[in-house]
Parts: C-alpha cells; sequence; structure tokens
C-alpha cells in the first residue's frame, strides 16, 4: 500500500495543478473581457480589440468574447470584422439567429449587399416566419437590381401575414417588370385590403393602364383620383397622364370625324350619327370598397381608419404619461392655419377642440401623416389609448420611412398591447431602423422590463455607440444599463 500510494500522488499533485491553472486562465479572460467593456465605454475601441483578440488566443470559441469584440470592431469602423464575429457567434450558438441579422447589417456598412442577402436568407431558413426580415431582404434585392428575387421575397412576406403595404410594392415591381397583367392584379388586391395605401394602389392602377394603353380606364381613374387625391397626379413622376390622354382624345375625335366624312361621301353627302363603337363606351369605375368606420382593434398594428367626421368617442381610462418624442419633420403639404389652431388649442389644454380640429383637416385631406401623428399625441394626452394606436398607426402608413411616427404608434401600443406583441412591433421596429438610437432604446427598456436582461443589455450598449458622447440622454442610458449589471 506504501508503494500504491507513492505512485499515484505525483499525478493527484500535477492534476491539482491543471485545475488550480484552468481556474486562473478563466478568471484571466473574465477580468480582461470586464477591461475591455471598461474601456469601450470611454471610446477606447482599440485598446479593447487587442485586449479581446488576445483572449481569443486562448480560446476562440468563447462568446462571451466574441460578442463585444464584433461591437467594438463595429464601434471602430471595421464592419467587415464585426460581420465575420457575428457570423461566428452564429454559428456557435445556432440556436440565436439574430446574429446573422447583425451580421448583415455590418455587410451593408461594409458595401457588401450580396454578403447581407446570404446572410438574410440564411437566417430566414431558420426563421421563416419572420415577415419584417422578408421584407428587408425584398428592398435589398430591389434595390440591387434583382426585380424576380424581391417578388419571391415579397410573396413569402405575403404568405406570412399579407398587408397592402407589400402588395403595392408587389405590384410597383410587377410594373418595373413589364409583367402588366400582374401589376393591375396586385394593385386591385391592395384596394381591398386597408386605407393605407389606396393613393398608391390608385395611382399604380393608373400607370399600368397608359402603359397598357387602356386609356378610356385611365380616363376613369384619374377622375376618380383627382376627387379623392386633389393634386396627386400632378406631384407624381406620371404627372404628364394627362398630355397623354389628351393627345389620345385627339386621335380618338380625328378618326371619329374621318369616319363620318368617309361615310357621308359613301351615303351620297348625308351624314349619318352613328352610334359610338363598343369600344368607345366608358369603362365602368373599378369596385372599390368605401371606408367603413370601425372600432381600432385591441394591440393590432394593422388599425382601419377612424371616421374623423364623427362625434367624439369615449375616452378610455387615462394611463401614465410617457416621454414625449422628438420633434416630427413638418414637411406635409397641409393647411397652416387650421393646423396652427389645433396645436394651440392642445397647447391650452383644450384637448377635445383640438381633437375636432384635428378631424376637420383630416376630412379635407387625409393623406398628411404629421396631423395624423399629432391627432394620436392628443388622443394620448386625452387618455383614449385605442384611438392614439390606430391614428399613430394611420401616419406610420403614409410615411413607413419616419421613424419618429413608428416611436408614436409604439408609445400607445405600450399602453394597449400585451407585452409578448408589443415586444414583436418594437422588434420590427428595429429592424426597419437599425440606426436610430430613439427605437433601440425603447426596445432595450421593454427588454429590461420583460427581465430579458441579455438583450437590454446589448441594446442599451448600442444606443450609446450611436449617440454623441454630450448627448442629454446619456446619462440616464448609462445608469439604466448599470442598473441591469454585468
Amino acid at each position: 500500500m506504501r508503494i500504491a500510494w507513492k505512485t499515484f500522488l505525483p499525478i493527484g499533485f500535477i492534476l491539482f495543478l491543471f485545475l488550480t491553472g484552468c481556474r486562473d486562465e478563466q478568471a484571466s479572460i473574465r477580468d480582461r473581457i470586464s477591461q475591455a467593456d471598461a474601456m469601450m465605454e470611454v471610446g477606447q475601441m482599440e485598446g479593447a480589440i487587442n485586449l479581446l483578440e488576445g483572449c481569443l488566443e486562448q480560446d476562440p470559441d468563447r462568446v462571451d468574447v466574441l460578442e463585444p469584440l464584433a461591437f467594438a470592431y463595429s464601434a471602430n469602423g471595421d464592419p467587415v470584422m464585426a460581420a465575420i464575429t457575428f457570423k461566428r457567434i452564429a454559428e456557435l450558438v445556432p440556436a440565436q439567429s439574430e446574429y446573422l441579422l447583425y451580421s448583415a447589417e455590418s455587410l451593408i456598412e461594409a458595401g457588401d449587399t450580396k454578403g447581407a442577402v446570404d446572410r438574410y436568407e440564411e437566417y430566414l431558413e431558420n426563421r421563416p416566419g419572420d415577415r419584417a426580415v422578408w421584407v428587408i431582404l425584398a428592398r435589398l434585392q430591389a434595390d440591387n437590381g434583382r426585380l424576380s428575387e424581391a417578388i419571391e421575397a415579397y410573396l413569402s412576406a405575403e404568405q406570412v401575414e399579407p398587408r397592402a403595404v407589400q402588395e403595392v410594392a408587389i405590384g410597383q415591381l410587377y410594373l418595373r417588370s413589364q409583367n402588366l397583367a400582374q401589376a393591375q392584379n396586385w394593385f386591385a388586391q391592395a384596394l381591398q385590403g386597408d386605407m393605407e395605401v389606396r393613393d398608391e394602389a390608385l395611382m399604380g392602377l393608373l400607370e399600368t393602364a397608359v402603359r397598357a394603353k387602356r386609356f378610356q380606364e385611365a380616363e376613369a381613374l384619374l377622375e376618380q383620383i383627382d376627387a379623392e387625391y386633389p393634386g396627386l397626379v400632378n406631384q407624381s413622376p406620371i404627372n404628364n397622364v394627362r398630355d397623354q390622354l389628351a393627345a389620345w382624345q385627339q386621335r380618338r375625335e380625328a378618326a371619329k370625324a374621318a369616319l363620318a366624312e368617309l361615310e357621308a361621301q359613301s351615303s351620297g353627302g348625308i351624314v349619318v350619327d352613328e352610334p359610338a363603337p363598343a369600344a368607345g363606351q366608358p369603362a365602368p369605375e373599378p369596385a372599390v370598397e368605401e371606408p367603413v368606420a370601425m372600432e381600432p382593434p385591441s394591440g393590432s398594428a394593422s388599425t382601419a381608419t377612424e371616421p374623423v367626421a364623427s362625434e367624439p368617442e369615449p375616452a378610455m381610462p387615462a394611463a401614465p404619461q410617457s416621454p414625449r418624442p422628438m420633434a416630427m419633420s413638418r414637411g406635409d403639404e397641409e393647411p397652416d392655419s387650421p393646423l396652427e389652431t389645433a396645436r394651440q388649442l392642445r397647447q391650452q389644454g383644450q384637448l377635445q377642440e383640438a381633437i375636432r380640429e384635428y378631424k376637420r383637416i383630416l376630412i379635407q385631406n387625409d393623406n398628411q401623416p404629421l396631423a395624423w401623428a399629432e391627432l394620436s399625441e392628443a388622443y394620448l394626452e386625452a387618455g383614449n389609448d385605442r384611438w392614439a394606436q390606430a391614428t399613430a398607426s394611420e401616419a406610420m402608413r403614409r410615411d413607413s420611412d419616419n421613424p419618429q411616427y413608428t416611436l408614436q404608434f409604439l408609445r400607445a401600443a405600450q399602453r394597449t398591447m400585451d407585452s409578448g406583441r408589443l415586444i414583436q412591433e418594437m422588434e420590427d421596429a428595429y429592424r426597419r431602423f437599425p440606426n436610430q438610437p430613439e427605437v433601440a432604446l425603447a426596445l432595450a427598456r421593454t427588454y429590461a422590463q420583460a427581465q430579458n436582461y441579455r438583450n437590454a443589455r446589448l441594446l442599451y450598449q448600442r444606443v450609446l455607440e450611436m449617440i454623441p458622447q454630450d448627448a442629454p440622454v446619456r446619462g440616464q442610458v448609462e445608469m439604466e444599463l448599470q442598473q441591469l449589471g454585468r
């Protein structure tokens, strides 16, 4: 027994040293990660990158090293390395496909749109039900001139959830592809949906009719658009359509006169008024459903247009006030005096009078996203949260590229939606506006409230990367991040 003990004693000692060394190594890497985080917070990206790269030399598959390293590369102006690192994380943690989105965004920043398309497609293989990413992919393909691929991506988004805005986009792509029959079908389908893109759908049908030389149909559509959206055609890329229709009318009248003269000569000089041929009969107007007054749905982003001419609705219970959004763009073509009147009433606290004034403005022209957004704010201040969400949705639909309208919608949605649906809407907004710190901050706070602290920390760090050092909100963001811990 004495010999056996002497034999195993050195082996146990070596094993003890090995395990102790491993623990020390792990502790050393964690310390260097913390040092790198501190350096990133003060803008010392090069030093943080050097520390983290040194950690990877010891253990190349540590996600807790790769993640801050990827964001450090991005903040240091190296989107290619950021994209590669995010892709590596996605390979190590296949269940977290969102890192493929970060990789795609980095590749777009680096100008590699083909690589970004590959990343989005890889992400959608894992999550084919993400409608927002299908739309992002479709837009990217369309911008690169890949019209067939863009149509396929939009059709995939339609399979997940049909939306009129997608149907208009599909119609426009078919129009660019010279497939006029399909373009007409999709624009007509968009008209059967919500009112959000009715003007775009009608304009698409008008352009399709002109290109197909169906001038009588185009005349009827032009008359309808002029009645519903005065001035819209004159401000559009097809503002010469009136000249084309006038030239067609001249050719038509000349042909009728020539036919009448020929018939007069053949009948001995007696001119007989013949009825116009069937092809000359006015084309019936497209069957379009009129807007129906509906109650706003409970927590849905797709809401019906509020009947602005109706009596005021019963106010919903007041909700706690949330921070006001940043000043919105004043680029709409709305009447100045009525809008200023509505604003003054709202500032004076006369909310119901202000709401009625906003409604009168929108009755005259409902294609004013700014007026819809301010009406939403007035409803929010009055505690009518459902209508605040519905009217914000109208603003967002009419100018989907303005992040401030999306933020107004999210402010209202915070009071009406359950946490799961709210997170989905905010994630959708963040994918559409990844470079807007206000959107990222809203999502970070929602993650924190849902106790998804890991995602919240990532978003808070992303916000700090986007805002300047002297931004007034920076101290608040840093404090909220610190409260989450590391």
